[in-house]
């Protein structure tokens, strides 16, 4: 009880606590504010994007297609840190964490959009932050899409999402060469300086491929003890005073146990008291870890654009430029959402464009 009060305390007196209604609001008015200043790449539409809009106001409206797509993206991203915590502070108010699930998901999937169409220099590796944390919510067909097992070895990227990404991938899937890989980079990675959370997350990967649920357990405790001073957002992506409630990267890397190692053995690990929801934990486990069917929030009026792409962003694919290396094909990524626009664009959406429009005009 003192738990919850204190942490509704603490979003009562927080200036950067919203709710989604807010979030919503923020976002849209960063969107609106980005196309009508002509901030969007002006590309080339190819005729039939973007369906009701057609090749008419395709010339009214010069911000189609990628940029458009992109600016959504980014202007969600950059207003989600609060998102776990209505979740968590809604599952407090309603004794029930099934809130937080969802509010996870949805976190993970802005996440996952954000870096699934921003060029970003990496392979699937840099997409392992949505990865983990749609697996806190349970959500495994979203490793499934960042992640696929045909993509094989990850190169590209920071070394540490490199190495955890293989670990991954290998104990989800059930391959050995990618546990080698990671393993094999882990251990060259580790023998440079790195700050305490960095350094436990990489040595909990290897503790689970390696089945010992006590280094495991040494390595969230790890995590937690830099979680304070901590600046990498796959860590600590919200201020210090809620991180300590909840940080959902321990959720997601407790519940890779679960998916990669089985129960049995997740059991066996000891979490920290400090920065994991041991009630939210539980709740999972009483519901054997499945998925919500009900979305945590449904987006309205011009910002309805994203309940549509957050439910179908496509799996990742590659591109492999003459150097031999390969990195995420985004372009191709931010085209299948354009062209899966077409079944629900609608008037609503298309006054929007010519609102900005107009706006832009002035």
């Amino acid at each position: 009880m003192q738990l919850k009060d204190d942490f509704i305390a603490l979003c009562d007196s927080s200036a950067l606590f919203m709710e989604m209604d807010e979030f919503q609001r923020k976002a849209t008015e960063k969107a609106y504010e980005t196309l009508h200043a002509g901030k969007t790449e002006k590309v080339v539409v190819k005729e039939g994007f973007l369906g009701p809009l057609g090749r008419k106001t395709m010339q009214r409206h010069p911000f189609h297609g990628f940029g458009y797509i992109r600016t959504w993206a980014t202007c969600a991203e950059n207003y989600s840190q609060m998102i776990p915590y209505v979740g968590l502070r809604s599952s407090f108010e309603n004794n029930d964490f099934g809130y937080l699930q969802r509010a996870l998901d949805l976190y993970a999937r802005v996440q996952a959009l954000f870096h699934s169409v921003m060029a970003g220099g990496t392979d699937h590796s840099g997409l392992m932050h949505g990865a983990l944390w749609g697996l806190a919510a349970a959500d495994d067909e979203l490793l499934k899409t960042l992640m696929p097992h045909e993509l094989g070895v990850a190169k590209e990227g920071h070394p540490l999402n490199v190495c955890c990404s293989n670990m991954l991938m290998g104990l989800c899937y059930k391959d050995d060469s990618l546990v080698e890989e990671g393993k094999k980079r882990a251990a060259r990675w580790l023998k440079t300086k790195r700050t305490k959370s960095a350094t436990g997350v990489a040595r909990y990967m290897l503790a689970l491929v390696d089945d010992n649920a006590d280094d495991a357990s040494e390595a969230l405790e790890l995590i937690n003890q830099g979680i304070p001073k901590e600046k990498e957002p796959l860590v600590r992506f919200a201020p210090v005073e809620f991180s300590y409630y909840l940080t959902p990267l321990l959720h997601g890397l407790y519940n890779v146990a679960f998916y990669g190692a089985g129960k049995a053995f997740q059991e066996k690990i000891v979490v920290p008291d400090r920065c994991f929801s041991h009630d939210y934990a539980r709740y999972l486990s009483e519901c054997s870890y499945s998925e919500q069917a009900e979305p945590f929030y449904m987006f309205t009026d011009e910002a309805r654009i994203l309940n549509h792409v957050l439910s179908s962003i496509p799996a990742t694919r590659l591109e492999s430029p003459s150097d031999g290396s390969s990195y995420q094909d985004v372009n191709t990524c931010t085209t299948s959402l354009i062209e899966s626009l077409n079944s629900m664009l609608d008037e609503g959406l298309e006054d929007f464009y010519y609102r900005y429009h107009s706006f832009h005009k002035k």
